[in-house]
Protein backbone atom coordinates (compact mmCIF):
# COMPACT_ATOMS: atom_id res chain seq x y z
CA UNK A 1 0.00 0.00 0.00
CA UNK A 2 1.37 3.41 -0.94
CA UNK A 3 1.51 6.21 1.59
CA UNK A 4 -1.59 8.36 1.56
CA UNK A 5 -0.92 11.89 0.36
CA UNK A 6 -1.48 14.75 2.78
CA UNK A 7 -4.23 16.26 0.63
CA UNK A 8 -6.44 13.28 1.50
CA UNK A 9 -5.56 13.50 5.19
CA UNK A 10 -6.63 17.13 5.53
CA UNK A 11 -9.83 17.22 3.45
CA UNK A 12 -11.84 20.39 3.04
CA UNK A 13 -15.46 20.28 4.10
CA UNK A 14 -15.35 16.65 5.32
CA UNK A 15 -16.04 15.77 8.94
CA UNK A 16 -13.54 13.21 10.23
CA UNK A 17 -14.92 11.09 13.06
CA UNK A 18 -13.28 9.00 15.75
CA UNK A 19 -14.04 5.77 13.89
CA UNK A 20 -11.98 7.03 10.92
CA UNK A 21 -8.76 7.59 12.88
CA UNK A 22 -9.27 4.93 15.57
CA UNK A 23 -9.31 1.93 13.21
CA UNK A 24 -7.21 -1.07 14.29
CA UNK A 25 -4.75 -3.08 12.28
CA UNK A 26 -5.93 -6.76 12.32
CA UNK A 27 -2.63 -7.84 13.89
CA UNK A 28 -3.07 -5.26 16.65
CA UNK A 29 -6.64 -6.33 17.25
CA UNK A 30 -5.49 -9.95 17.70
CA UNK A 31 -2.86 -9.24 20.38
CA UNK A 32 -4.06 -6.16 22.27
CA UNK A 33 -5.95 -8.19 24.91
CA UNK A 34 -2.88 -10.30 25.75
CA UNK A 35 -0.61 -7.24 25.64
CA UNK A 36 -2.84 -5.50 28.19
CA UNK A 37 -2.75 -8.53 30.50
CA UNK A 38 1.05 -8.79 30.16
CA UNK A 39 1.36 -5.11 31.06
CA UNK A 40 -0.62 -5.75 34.27
CA UNK A 41 1.47 -8.82 35.12
CA UNK A 42 4.62 -6.75 34.69
CA UNK A 43 3.40 -3.77 36.71
CA UNK A 44 1.78 -5.80 39.51
CA UNK A 45 0.74 -4.07 42.74
CA UNK A 46 -2.52 -2.14 42.88
CA UNK A 47 -2.82 -2.04 39.09
CA UNK A 48 -3.31 -5.81 38.76
CA UNK A 49 -5.39 -6.06 41.95
CA UNK A 50 -7.93 -3.63 40.49
CA UNK A 51 -8.23 -5.99 37.51
CA UNK A 52 -8.31 -9.22 39.54
CA UNK A 53 -11.41 -10.59 37.71
CA UNK A 54 -9.32 -10.68 34.51
CA UNK A 55 -7.05 -13.29 36.06
CA UNK A 56 -8.90 -15.19 38.80
CA UNK A 57 -10.79 -18.16 37.38
CA UNK A 58 -14.34 -18.39 38.71
CA UNK A 59 -15.45 -21.81 39.87
CA UNK A 60 -18.56 -23.19 38.11
CA UNK A 61 -21.70 -22.03 39.96
CA UNK A 62 -19.57 -20.14 42.46
CA UNK A 63 -21.65 -17.68 44.46
CA UNK A 64 -21.00 -14.03 43.49
CA UNK A 65 -20.39 -13.16 47.15
CA UNK A 66 -17.71 -15.84 47.46
CA UNK A 67 -16.00 -14.82 44.21
CA UNK A 68 -16.07 -11.18 45.27
CA UNK A 69 -14.50 -12.14 48.60
CA UNK A 70 -11.76 -14.06 46.76
CA UNK A 71 -11.07 -11.02 44.57
CA UNK A 72 -10.76 -8.86 47.67
CA UNK A 73 -8.10 -11.29 48.97
CA UNK A 74 -6.24 -11.25 45.64
CA UNK A 75 -2.47 -11.68 45.85
CA UNK A 76 0.22 -11.72 43.18
CA UNK A 77 3.93 -12.57 43.32
CA UNK A 78 5.45 -10.47 40.54
CA UNK A 79 7.64 -13.10 38.87
CA UNK A 80 7.67 -11.23 35.56
CA UNK A 81 8.82 -7.95 37.10
CA UNK A 82 11.50 -9.74 39.14
CA UNK A 83 12.96 -11.49 36.09
CA UNK A 84 12.87 -8.36 33.96
CA UNK A 85 14.52 -6.36 36.73
CA UNK A 86 17.40 -8.85 36.90
CA UNK A 87 17.90 -8.84 33.12
CA UNK A 88 17.78 -5.05 32.90
CA UNK A 89 20.32 -4.59 35.69
CA UNK A 90 22.65 -7.23 34.20
CA UNK A 91 22.34 -5.95 30.62
CA UNK A 92 22.94 -2.27 31.34
CA UNK A 93 25.62 -2.76 33.94
CA UNK A 94 27.98 -2.13 31.00
CA UNK A 95 25.97 0.05 28.56
CA UNK A 96 26.76 0.34 24.85
CA UNK A 97 29.93 2.20 23.89
CA UNK A 98 29.28 4.94 21.33
CA UNK A 99 32.00 6.51 19.19
CA UNK A 100 31.20 9.18 16.60
CA UNK A 101 33.37 10.25 13.70
CA UNK A 102 33.11 12.55 10.73
CA UNK A 103 33.93 11.22 7.27
CA UNK A 104 36.19 13.30 5.07
CA UNK A 105 34.74 13.04 1.59
CA UNK A 106 38.04 13.71 -0.12
CA UNK A 107 39.93 10.78 1.40
CA UNK A 108 37.05 8.65 2.83
CA UNK A 109 38.71 8.47 6.24
CA UNK A 110 37.13 9.00 9.68
CA UNK A 111 38.00 12.35 11.23
CA UNK A 112 37.17 13.89 14.65
CA UNK A 113 33.88 15.78 14.91
CA UNK A 114 33.93 19.54 14.64
CA UNK A 115 33.20 21.46 17.83
CA UNK A 116 29.52 22.28 17.13
CA UNK A 117 28.64 18.74 16.05
CA UNK A 118 30.47 17.18 18.96
CA UNK A 119 28.67 19.51 21.39
CA UNK A 120 25.25 18.48 20.05
CA UNK A 121 25.89 14.74 20.26
CA UNK A 122 27.41 14.98 23.72
CA UNK A 123 24.32 16.83 24.95
CA UNK A 124 22.04 14.44 23.05
CA UNK A 125 23.50 11.35 24.71
CA UNK A 126 22.73 12.90 28.10
CA UNK A 127 19.34 14.37 27.17
CA UNK A 128 17.80 12.69 24.15
CA UNK A 129 14.11 13.47 24.82
CA UNK A 130 14.22 17.05 26.17
CA UNK A 131 13.27 15.62 29.60
CA UNK A 132 16.83 14.83 30.82
CA UNK A 133 16.60 11.18 29.82
CA UNK A 134 19.90 9.74 28.64
CA UNK A 135 20.19 7.65 25.49
CA UNK A 136 21.06 4.62 27.63
CA UNK A 137 17.91 5.03 29.73
CA UNK A 138 15.82 5.34 26.59
CA UNK A 139 17.22 2.04 25.31
CA UNK A 140 16.34 0.53 28.72
CA UNK A 141 12.72 1.42 28.04
CA UNK A 142 12.99 0.02 24.53
CA UNK A 143 14.38 -3.25 25.93
CA UNK A 144 11.44 -3.53 28.37
CA UNK A 145 9.00 -3.20 25.47
CA UNK A 146 10.92 -5.78 23.42
CA UNK A 147 10.92 -8.34 26.24
CA UNK A 148 7.32 -7.63 27.22
CA UNK A 149 5.60 -7.21 23.83
CA UNK A 150 8.26 -8.47 21.34
CA UNK A 151 8.41 -5.02 19.71
CA UNK A 152 8.83 -1.35 20.56
CA UNK A 153 8.71 2.04 18.85
CA UNK A 154 11.00 5.09 18.87
CA UNK A 155 9.81 8.39 17.38
CA UNK A 156 12.40 10.78 15.95
CA UNK A 157 10.73 14.17 16.36
CA UNK A 158 11.52 17.87 16.13
CA UNK A 159 10.49 20.45 18.74
CA UNK A 160 7.66 22.89 17.90
CA UNK A 161 8.85 25.96 16.12
CA UNK A 162 8.00 28.21 19.06
CA UNK A 163 5.96 27.76 22.22
CA UNK A 164 2.79 29.41 20.91
CA UNK A 165 2.86 27.49 17.61
CA UNK A 166 3.46 30.59 15.49
CA UNK A 167 5.99 30.68 12.70
CA UNK A 168 9.50 31.71 13.79
CA UNK A 169 10.30 35.33 13.18
CA UNK A 170 14.07 35.02 12.85
CA UNK A 171 16.96 32.61 12.93
CA UNK A 172 17.89 33.94 16.36
CA UNK A 173 14.43 33.12 17.68
CA UNK A 174 14.73 29.54 16.40
CA UNK A 175 18.06 29.15 18.22
CA UNK A 176 16.70 30.69 21.42
CA UNK A 177 13.66 28.37 21.47
CA UNK A 178 15.77 25.26 20.79
CA UNK A 179 14.51 24.61 17.28
CA UNK A 180 18.05 25.02 15.93
CA UNK A 181 21.43 24.64 17.58
CA UNK A 182 24.26 27.17 17.44
CA UNK A 183 25.36 25.92 14.03
CA UNK A 184 21.86 26.43 12.61
CA UNK A 185 20.95 22.72 12.33
CA UNK A 186 17.75 21.10 13.68
CA UNK A 187 17.72 19.65 17.20
CA UNK A 188 15.82 16.32 17.01
CA UNK A 189 14.73 14.38 20.07
CA UNK A 190 13.43 10.86 20.73
CA UNK A 191 10.23 9.51 22.29
CA UNK A 192 9.80 5.85 23.29
CA UNK A 193 6.33 4.33 22.80
CA UNK A 194 4.80 1.03 23.80
CA UNK A 195 3.30 -0.97 20.90
CA UNK A 196 -0.04 -0.60 22.70
CA UNK A 197 -0.02 3.03 21.51
CA UNK A 198 0.51 2.19 17.81
CA UNK A 199 -2.91 1.00 16.65
CA UNK A 200 -2.63 0.93 12.86
CA UNK A 201 0.09 0.68 10.21
CA UNK A 202 0.99 -0.53 6.76
CA UNK A 203 4.15 -2.26 5.51
CA UNK A 204 5.65 -2.38 2.05
CA UNK A 205 6.76 -5.59 0.33
CA UNK A 206 10.07 -5.47 2.24
CA UNK A 207 8.38 -5.21 5.65
CA UNK A 208 9.26 -1.51 6.10
CA UNK A 209 6.70 0.91 7.51
CA UNK A 210 4.85 2.99 4.94
CA UNK A 211 2.62 4.75 7.47
CA UNK A 212 1.53 4.38 11.08
CA UNK A 213 -1.04 5.81 13.50
CA UNK A 214 -0.03 6.56 17.09
CA UNK A 215 -2.72 7.03 19.76
CA UNK A 216 -2.16 8.81 23.09
CA UNK A 217 -4.08 10.71 25.77
CA UNK A 218 -3.20 14.06 27.29
CA UNK A 219 -4.51 15.72 30.46
CA UNK A 220 -4.63 19.49 30.04
CA UNK A 221 -5.67 22.34 32.27
CA UNK A 222 -4.08 25.21 34.16
CA UNK A 223 -4.17 25.57 37.92
CA UNK A 224 -7.69 26.25 39.27
CA UNK A 225 -9.16 25.43 35.85
CA UNK A 226 -11.19 22.41 34.88
CA UNK A 227 -9.00 19.73 33.40
CA UNK A 228 -9.53 18.34 29.92
CA UNK A 229 -8.92 14.81 28.71
CA UNK A 230 -7.75 15.03 25.10
CA UNK A 231 -7.44 12.02 22.80
CA UNK A 232 -4.65 12.44 20.24
CA UNK A 233 -3.99 10.51 17.03
CA UNK A 234 -0.73 11.12 15.15
CA UNK A 235 -0.42 9.92 11.57
CA UNK A 236 3.04 9.53 10.02
CA UNK A 237 4.03 8.51 6.52
CA UNK A 238 7.32 8.91 4.69
CA UNK A 239 6.88 12.61 4.02
CA UNK A 240 4.45 14.22 6.46
CA UNK A 241 2.47 13.97 9.64
CA UNK A 242 -1.05 14.96 10.73
CA UNK A 243 -2.25 15.50 14.30
CA UNK A 244 -5.90 14.79 15.15
CA UNK A 245 -7.49 15.63 18.51
CA UNK A 246 -10.77 15.06 20.35
CA UNK A 247 -11.69 16.61 23.71
CA UNK A 248 -13.64 14.24 25.97
CA UNK A 249 -17.02 15.55 27.09
CA UNK A 250 -16.57 13.97 30.51
CA UNK A 251 -13.16 14.85 31.96
CA UNK A 252 -13.41 11.96 34.44
CA UNK A 253 -13.34 9.40 31.63
CA UNK A 254 -9.99 7.93 30.71
CA UNK A 255 -8.97 4.87 28.77
CA UNK A 256 -10.33 3.68 25.47
CA UNK A 257 -13.35 1.54 26.29
CA UNK A 258 -15.96 4.14 25.30
CA UNK A 259 -14.50 6.13 22.45
CA UNK A 260 -17.79 7.55 21.05
CA UNK A 261 -17.04 6.69 17.42
CA UNK A 262 -19.47 9.27 16.03
CA UNK A 263 -17.79 12.24 17.69
CA UNK A 264 -15.78 14.42 15.26
CA UNK A 265 -12.05 14.98 15.57
CA UNK A 266 -10.12 18.15 14.81
CA UNK A 267 -6.98 18.49 12.71
CA UNK A 268 -4.69 20.74 14.74
CA UNK A 269 -1.39 20.40 12.89
CA UNK A 270 0.21 18.87 9.78
CA UNK A 271 3.30 19.18 7.66
CA UNK A 272 6.71 17.60 6.97
CA UNK A 273 8.31 15.67 9.82
CA UNK A 274 11.91 15.16 11.00
CA UNK A 275 12.81 12.54 8.33
CA UNK A 276 10.84 13.91 5.38
CA UNK A 277 14.01 14.61 3.41
CA UNK A 278 15.10 10.97 3.82
CA UNK A 279 11.64 9.56 2.91
CA UNK A 280 11.55 7.53 6.15
CA UNK A 281 8.66 7.14 8.59
CA UNK A 282 9.93 8.81 11.80
CA UNK A 283 8.14 6.24 14.00
CA UNK A 284 10.59 3.36 13.88
CA UNK A 285 9.66 -0.19 14.92
CA UNK A 286 12.11 -2.61 16.58
CA UNK A 287 11.43 -6.36 16.92
CA UNK A 288 12.95 -9.44 18.56
CA UNK A 289 12.48 -13.09 17.54
CA UNK A 290 9.92 -15.18 19.40
CA UNK A 291 12.66 -16.95 21.41
CA UNK A 292 13.52 -13.58 23.02
CA UNK A 293 9.90 -12.66 23.74
CA UNK A 294 10.41 -13.53 27.41
CA UNK A 295 6.98 -12.48 28.68
CA UNK A 296 5.15 -14.66 26.18
CA UNK A 297 7.24 -17.72 27.08
CA UNK A 298 6.18 -17.55 30.73
CA UNK A 299 2.74 -15.95 30.20
CA UNK A 300 0.48 -18.97 30.77
CA UNK A 301 2.54 -20.58 33.58
CA UNK A 302 2.54 -17.26 35.44
CA UNK A 303 -1.25 -16.96 35.13
CA UNK A 304 -1.56 -20.61 36.24
CA UNK A 305 0.73 -19.89 39.20
CA UNK A 306 -1.36 -16.83 40.08
CA UNK A 307 -4.57 -18.90 40.27
CA UNK A 308 -2.93 -21.82 42.08
CA UNK A 309 -1.40 -19.49 44.66
CA UNK A 310 -4.66 -17.60 45.22
CA UNK A 311 -6.78 -20.73 45.59
CA UNK A 312 -4.18 -22.20 47.95
CA UNK A 313 -4.19 -19.01 49.98
CA UNK A 314 -8.00 -18.93 50.02
CA UNK A 315 -8.13 -22.57 51.17
CA UNK A 316 -5.76 -21.82 54.04
CA UNK A 317 -7.74 -18.72 54.89
CA UNK A 318 -11.00 -20.67 55.04
CA UNK A 319 -9.34 -23.51 56.97
CA UNK A 320 -8.29 -21.03 59.62
CA UNK A 321 -11.89 -19.86 59.76
CA UNK A 322 -13.39 -23.34 59.91
CA UNK A 323 -17.18 -23.77 60.08
CA UNK A 324 -18.61 -25.65 63.08
CA UNK A 325 -20.72 -28.78 62.49
CA UNK A 326 -23.23 -30.00 65.11
CA UNK A 327 -24.54 -33.54 64.73
CA UNK A 328 -27.82 -34.00 66.63
CA UNK A 329 -31.36 -35.34 66.16
CA UNK A 330 -32.92 -32.43 68.03
CA UNK A 331 -33.51 -28.99 66.61
CA UNK A 332 -31.40 -26.26 68.14
CA UNK A 333 -30.05 -22.87 67.35
CA UNK A 334 -26.80 -22.51 69.27
CA UNK A 335 -25.20 -19.12 69.66
CA UNK A 336 -21.48 -19.23 69.03
CA UNK A 337 -19.11 -16.64 70.46
CA UNK A 338 -15.39 -16.32 70.83
CA UNK A 339 -15.74 -16.55 74.64
CA UNK A 340 -18.59 -18.72 75.86
CA UNK A 341 -19.90 -22.27 75.87
CA UNK A 342 -22.26 -24.36 73.78
CA UNK A 343 -24.94 -26.49 75.41
CA UNK A 344 -25.97 -29.58 73.47
CA UNK A 345 -28.50 -32.29 74.17
CA UNK A 346 -27.44 -35.83 75.08
CA UNK A 347 -26.13 -37.84 72.13
CA UNK A 348 -25.08 -34.75 70.14
CA UNK A 349 -21.56 -34.12 68.81
CA UNK A 350 -19.67 -30.99 67.81
CA UNK A 351 -17.01 -30.96 65.06
CA UNK A 352 -15.29 -28.62 62.58
CA UNK A 353 -15.39 -28.82 58.79
CA UNK A 354 -11.80 -28.90 57.62
CA UNK A 355 -10.24 -30.38 54.47
CA UNK A 356 -7.61 -33.07 54.83
CA UNK A 357 -4.01 -31.91 54.94
CA UNK A 358 -3.00 -33.93 51.87
CA UNK A 359 -4.74 -31.47 49.55
CA UNK A 360 -2.73 -28.61 51.03
CA UNK A 361 0.52 -30.49 50.44
CA UNK A 362 -0.31 -31.10 46.79
CA UNK A 363 -1.40 -27.49 46.35
CA UNK A 364 1.82 -26.15 47.90
CA UNK A 365 3.90 -28.45 45.70
CA UNK A 366 2.01 -27.32 42.59
CA UNK A 367 2.52 -23.64 43.43
CA UNK A 368 6.27 -24.16 43.86
CA UNK A 369 6.58 -26.17 40.62
CA UNK A 370 4.84 -23.42 38.63
CA UNK A 371 7.06 -20.76 40.18
CA UNK A 372 10.25 -22.61 39.23
CA UNK A 373 8.92 -23.35 35.74
CA UNK A 374 8.17 -19.66 35.17
CA UNK A 375 11.77 -18.76 35.98
CA UNK A 376 13.11 -21.61 33.85
CA UNK A 377 11.11 -20.50 30.82
CA UNK A 378 12.81 -17.12 31.09
CA UNK A 379 16.22 -18.86 31.32
CA UNK A 380 16.76 -17.90 34.99
CA UNK A 381 17.13 -21.36 36.49
CA UNK A 382 19.24 -20.33 39.45
CA UNK A 383 16.88 -17.50 40.48
CA UNK A 384 14.01 -19.97 40.54
CA UNK A 385 15.65 -22.32 43.03
CA UNK A 386 14.37 -22.42 46.59
CA UNK A 387 16.41 -22.15 49.77
CA UNK A 388 15.86 -25.88 50.25
CA UNK A 389 17.77 -26.82 47.10
CA UNK A 390 20.14 -29.79 47.23
CA UNK A 391 23.88 -29.42 47.75
CA UNK A 392 24.46 -30.09 44.05
CA UNK A 393 22.02 -27.33 43.17
CA UNK A 394 23.76 -24.78 45.40
CA UNK A 395 27.36 -25.55 44.39
CA UNK A 396 29.46 -23.00 42.53
CA UNK A 397 29.70 -25.17 39.42
CA UNK A 398 25.94 -25.70 39.39
CA UNK A 399 25.29 -21.96 39.70
CA UNK A 400 27.67 -21.24 36.83
CA UNK A 401 25.98 -23.81 34.59
CA UNK A 402 22.53 -22.52 35.55
CA UNK A 403 23.56 -19.01 34.47
CA UNK A 404 24.87 -20.04 31.05
CA UNK A 405 21.47 -19.92 29.27
CA UNK A 406 20.76 -16.46 30.72
CA UNK A 407 24.20 -15.31 29.59
CA UNK A 408 23.53 -16.46 26.03
CA UNK A 409 20.19 -14.65 26.06
CA UNK A 410 21.89 -11.49 27.34
CA UNK A 411 24.36 -11.64 24.45
CA UNK A 412 21.47 -11.90 21.99
CA UNK A 413 19.70 -8.96 23.61
CA UNK A 414 23.00 -7.06 23.61
CA UNK A 415 23.26 -7.47 19.83
CA UNK A 416 19.69 -6.18 19.46
CA UNK A 417 20.31 -3.13 21.67
CA UNK A 418 23.61 -2.27 19.98
CA UNK A 419 22.00 -2.49 16.54
CA UNK A 420 19.03 -0.40 17.72
CA UNK A 421 21.32 2.29 19.18
CA UNK A 422 23.28 2.39 15.92
CA UNK A 423 20.07 2.76 13.93
CA UNK A 424 18.73 5.49 16.22
CA UNK A 425 21.90 7.56 15.95
CA UNK A 426 21.91 7.17 12.16
CA UNK A 427 18.31 8.48 12.05
CA UNK A 428 19.19 11.40 14.30
CA UNK A 429 22.10 12.27 11.99
CA UNK A 430 19.72 12.10 9.01
CA UNK A 431 17.23 14.39 10.78
CA UNK A 432 20.00 16.95 11.36
CA UNK A 433 21.43 16.63 7.88
CA UNK A 434 24.75 15.27 9.19
CA UNK A 435 25.39 13.08 6.17
CA UNK A 436 29.09 12.73 6.98
CA UNK A 437 28.64 11.69 10.64
CA UNK A 438 29.07 7.99 11.40
CA UNK A 439 28.21 6.25 14.68
CA UNK A 440 30.13 3.19 15.84
CA UNK A 441 28.35 1.33 18.64
CA UNK A 442 29.77 -1.69 20.38
CA UNK A 443 29.73 -3.38 23.77
CA UNK A 444 27.16 -5.44 25.71
CA UNK A 445 29.00 -8.76 25.39
CA UNK A 446 28.86 -11.04 28.38
CA UNK A 447 31.20 -13.93 29.22
CA UNK A 448 33.04 -13.82 25.89
CA UNK A 449 36.15 -11.79 26.62
CA UNK A 450 39.54 -13.07 25.54
CA UNK A 451 41.19 -15.21 28.21
CA UNK A 452 44.89 -15.67 29.05
CA UNK A 453 44.68 -19.13 27.50
CA UNK A 454 43.51 -17.66 24.17
CA UNK A 455 46.31 -15.07 24.24
CA UNK A 456 48.94 -17.75 24.93
CA UNK A 457 47.48 -19.91 22.18
CA UNK A 458 47.75 -17.07 19.67
CA UNK A 459 51.36 -16.38 20.70
CA UNK A 460 52.21 -20.09 20.40
CA UNK A 461 50.74 -20.31 16.90
CA UNK A 462 52.66 -17.23 15.73
CA UNK A 463 55.89 -18.53 17.29
CA UNK A 464 55.76 -21.51 14.91
CA UNK A 465 56.75 -19.07 12.16
CA UNK A 466 54.77 -20.95 9.52
CA UNK A 467 56.03 -19.60 6.19
CA UNK A 468 52.65 -18.42 4.97
CA UNK A 469 51.74 -14.76 4.91
CA UNK A 470 48.04 -15.59 4.38
CA UNK A 471 47.99 -17.91 7.41
CA UNK A 472 49.63 -15.31 9.64
CA UNK A 473 47.14 -12.61 8.65
CA UNK A 474 44.20 -14.94 9.22
CA UNK A 475 45.50 -15.63 12.74
CA UNK A 476 45.62 -11.90 13.38
CA UNK A 477 42.06 -11.47 12.09
CA UNK A 478 40.79 -14.22 14.36
CA UNK A 479 42.64 -12.74 17.32
CA UNK A 480 41.10 -9.33 16.65
CA UNK A 481 37.62 -10.85 16.56
CA UNK A 482 38.25 -12.70 19.85
CA UNK A 483 39.76 -9.72 21.66
CA UNK A 484 37.02 -7.33 20.42
CA UNK A 485 33.84 -9.43 20.52
CA UNK A 486 31.67 -6.32 20.92
CA UNK A 487 33.02 -4.48 17.86
CA UNK A 488 30.43 -3.68 15.21
CA UNK A 489 30.84 -5.10 11.68
CA UNK A 490 32.10 -1.79 10.28
CA UNK A 491 34.93 -1.62 12.82
CA UNK A 492 35.91 -5.24 12.22
CA UNK A 493 35.92 -4.57 8.48
CA UNK A 494 38.29 -1.64 9.02
CA UNK A 495 40.60 -3.75 11.20
CA UNK A 496 40.59 -6.56 8.63
CA UNK A 497 41.47 -4.13 5.84
CA UNK A 498 44.35 -2.70 7.89
CA UNK A 499 45.68 -6.21 8.55
CA UNK A 500 45.53 -7.00 4.84
CA UNK A 501 47.41 -3.83 3.92
CA UNK A 502 50.06 -4.28 6.59
CA UNK A 503 53.35 -6.00 5.58
CA UNK A 504 53.97 -9.56 6.68
CA UNK A 505 55.92 -10.44 9.83
CA UNK A 506 59.00 -11.39 7.76
CA UNK A 507 58.88 -8.08 5.96
CA UNK A 508 58.46 -6.24 9.24
CA UNK A 509 61.43 -8.09 10.79
CA UNK A 510 63.55 -7.41 7.72
CA UNK A 511 62.59 -3.75 7.80
CA UNK A 512 63.36 -3.56 11.53
CA UNK A 513 66.73 -5.26 11.03
CA UNK A 514 67.58 -2.93 8.15
CA UNK A 515 66.51 0.08 10.21
CA UNK A 516 68.76 -1.04 13.06
CA UNK A 517 71.72 -1.53 10.70
CA UNK A 518 71.11 1.87 9.15
CA UNK A 519 70.94 3.44 12.58
CA UNK A 520 74.19 1.74 13.65
CA UNK A 521 75.97 2.76 10.44
CA UNK A 522 74.82 6.36 10.81
CA UNK A 523 76.01 6.48 14.41
CA UNK A 524 79.37 4.95 13.44
CA UNK A 525 79.95 7.40 10.59
CA UNK A 526 79.07 10.28 12.88
CA UNK A 527 81.53 9.20 15.52
CA UNK A 528 84.35 8.73 12.95
CA UNK A 529 83.68 12.09 11.36
CA UNK A 530 83.80 13.75 14.72
CA UNK A 531 87.26 12.29 15.53
CA UNK A 532 89.78 14.68 13.87
CA UNK A 533 93.52 14.54 14.74
CA UNK A 534 94.96 17.94 15.61
CA UNK A 535 98.63 18.82 16.56
CA UNK A 536 99.25 19.27 20.26
CA UNK A 537 99.11 22.77 21.52
CA UNK A 538 102.72 23.99 22.18
CA UNK A 539 103.53 24.88 25.76
CA UNK A 540 104.18 28.57 26.11
CA UNK A 541 107.74 29.39 27.23
CA UNK A 542 108.20 31.45 30.33
CA UNK A 543 109.99 34.74 29.88
CA UNK A 544 113.73 34.68 30.86
CA UNK A 545 114.51 35.60 34.47
CA UNK A 546 116.79 38.50 34.88
CA UNK A 547 119.88 37.74 36.95
CA UNK A 548 120.51 40.35 39.55
CA UNK A 549 123.86 40.70 41.47
CA UNK A 550 123.70 41.43 45.14
CA UNK A 551 126.15 43.94 46.28
CA UNK A 552 127.41 43.60 49.81
CA UNK A 553 128.25 46.85 51.41
CA UNK A 554 130.70 46.77 54.28
CA UNK A 555 130.13 49.30 56.86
Amino acid sequence: MSPTPTTNLVPEGKVIKVRDVNAFNPEYDAVIADWSRLALLYEGGSAIKQQAPQFLVKRPKELPEVYQARCSQFSYHNILGTCFGWYEAALFKSPPIVALSQMDGTISKPMPLDEATESFYNNFRGNCDRKRTSLVDLTRDLWSNLALYSCGYILVDLPPKVADGAAPKSLLEQKQTGVLDKSGKPVPHLVSYSPINVINWSLDSYGILEWAVLRTQEIRGAFLEKRQVVDVWLYFDREQYVRYERVRKDSSETGWKDTDDDQPVTIVDSGPHALSASKIVPLQRFDVPSALWLANRAYLPIVDHLNADNTYGWALFMANLAMPVIISDSEMAPTLTEAGFIRLSAGSSYEWSEPKGTSFQHAAKRVEELRQESYRLMYLIYQGRTANATADGTSGTSKEMDMMPAQDVMNEFGDVIVAATQRILDLVAAARGDDNVRAHVRGMKFGKTATLEQIQKTEAVLSLAIPSETFTKEVYKQAAAEFLPDANPEMLTTITAEIEKAPSIQKQLTAMSQAQQDQYQTALEGSVAGYVKTPPTPIAKSPPVEKKTLKVVNN
